[in-house]
């Protein structure tokens, strides 16, 4: 039997040890009997010479460009918390606000022409979104047809028709190509926040807890983006009723067809496809009413507490598409959603 080797992939000989220089600031100030607080504190982390993809090469290397000193990248951020608690007699209540928000920048990689084909390049976010740009739903052939005459989006898929999806010729060629693809956002969430509330009043305790996300961007993908992106499967109802047909010109969304590849080209990787992940949602409400002592004391019972609590019992968001905002998925890999409702209790003896 004949013996046979493989070079798996290359290392390099200049490879060496990265360097990081980091940077914290932060503020705290209490007023008012400590009533009032607030809490600041602003990071950045500096990455210096990590390892990153190497530079393309000829294919005639014939085998994997090895990884070298090549990238410098920048994380930063800050955190803001802002609470007020207080007392007035026998009413005690007090909330909490927190912010945040973080990103982390590509400051240096060999990438001049910013070849959207590679990692990384100069200026670029982690989490960047890249796509193509639309200008609507032809309402009829005509609309088609004139769109047509202007701009050749033949590349991108073929037979458009009445129902279909009209792209922006951004570079004005005339032509789409992938010079047209367009910074679409940022797939990280930003501005974060929580929102903490409670308050006290003879024996009655309610609280509160919120949590939210201020910016965000997805580009839908998996096996549901869309009507019909995987057939066979259970479809996505909000597309249902909303559809281009000849009855509904005006309609939201493209023409349905259970071609795949058809509903690719009107969809994928296009703006429309995009939402805005943007969301505040009640994650914990807790009602409570502990029964005063005098009556508890009788049935020899240190405390009696009645209490109700439901998790995520609301939320508000620019979500569209039915997807639960608190994942920011991309895909359809999660658990679906559910609220939660309970009754009890709390008996100390």
């Amino acid at each position: 039997k004949p013996n046979t080797a493989a070079e798996s992939s290359l290392v390099s000989a200049l490879l060496g040890w990265e360097k990081t220089q980091t940077l914290n600031i932060g503020f705290d100030l209490g007023m008012l009997d400590n009533r009032f607080n607030l809490n600041f504190d602003y990071f950045q982390r500096k990455s210096i010479d990590m390892v990153g993809p190497g530079q393309e090469l000829p294919t005639i290397l014939g085998i994997a460009v090895p990884n070298v000193n090549n990238l410098n990248m920048t994380s930063k951020g800050w955190e803001l918390q802002v609470s007020w608690r207080d007392q007035i007699r026998d009413f005690r209540y007090g909330v909490t606000l927190a912010l945040s928000d973080n990103q982390v920048v590509i400051d240096k990689y060999p990438n001049p022409s910013k070849d959207l084909g590679q990692t990384y390049y100069d200026g670029a976010h982690l989490g960047d979104l890249w796509g193509y740009q639309t200008i609507g739903i032809a309402k009829t052939q005509a609309e088609m047809d004139a769109h047509l005459a202007k701009v050749d989006q033949s590349s991108m898929g073929s037979n458009w028709g009445a129902g279909d999806i009209m792209y922006a010729d951004l570079d004005g060629d005339g032509v789409i190509t992938k010079d047209d693809i367009y910074y679409a956002g940022d797939r990280d969430p930003h501005l974060t926040f929580t929102i903490k509330a409670g308050l006290e009043w003879k024996g009655i305790d309610v609280s509160a807890f919120f949590q939210g996300v201020g910016n965000q961007v997805v580009l839908r993908q998996g096996q549901i983006p869309y009507l019909w992106r995987t057939n066979y499967v259970m479809q996505n109802k909000t597309y249902m009723g909303k559809t281009w047909t000849p009855e509904n010109t005006g309609a939201e969304y493209t023409i349905a067809s259970r071609d795949q590849n058809f509903n690719a080209w009107n969809y994928q990787y296009k703006d429309v496809s995009l939402q805005k992940n943007r969301y505040i949602r009640l994650k914990s409400l807790v009602v409570g009413y502990t029964l005063p002592k005098q009556w508890t004391a009788k049935a020899g019972l240190n405390k009696v507490r009645l209490y109700f609590s439901g998790d995520d019992l609301w939320e508000w968001t620019k979500v569209k598409d039915g997807y639960d905002p608190e994942f920011g998925e991309e895909t359809n890999n999660s658990f679906p959603f559910s609220r939660l409702l309970s009754f009890g209790v709390d008996v100390t003896f």
